[in-house]
């Protein structure tokens, strides 16, 4: 097995994210992670769009972002469109939730929960139709298709 390394970033603001990506990629990192917290930080997913258009090999992905913040087929979509503007370069990291759900006055799921996000998440990514909390959910784009 090969050491990877990879870098996690507090996005404070989009030009400092991008700048400290292309200073990771640059530096050989073979992952640049973002933090997630929509009420300290910049969004997630607008960060890492204009992070995969700057960057060229490095992958990128949230680091971590919790199952209640966004519903899986929210986030089903915004990972596929990553990929896509990536080429491929994309890494999900998913938690149970810290300051992203405290700030809001929320409770993290735990890990039963964050388990069936996982899966409702794949499912999606997939292609399938699939229920979560009690009702049918589906995209209708193309299968995610994933590259390793």
């Amino acid at each position: 097995m090969q050491a990877r390394f990879g870098i996690i970033e507090v996005p404070r603001s989009i030009a400092s994210t991008i700048e400290h990506a292309l200073m990771a990629e640059a530096a050989g990192f073979n992952w640049f992670g973002v933090a997630d917290s929509q009420s300290l930080f910049r969004e997630l997913f607008v960060t890492l769009g204009v992070v995969g258009q700057a960057t060229k090999n490095v992958m990128i992905g949230p680091t971590v972002t919790n199952p209640l913040t966004r519903h899986p087929a929210v986030m089903a979509s915004a990972i596929a469109s990553v990929q896509e503007i990536t080429n491929g370069r994309v890494m999900l990291g998913l938690g149970t939730g810290d300051s992203a759900l405290y700030n809001l006055n929320e409770k993290p799921k735990g890990l039963e929960g964050l388990r069936e996000y996982i899966t409702t998440v794949q499912s999606l990514l997939q292609g399938d139709h699939i229920n979560y909390g009690g009702r049918e959910i589906h995209r209708h784009v193309q299968k995610f298709e994933q590259k390793i």
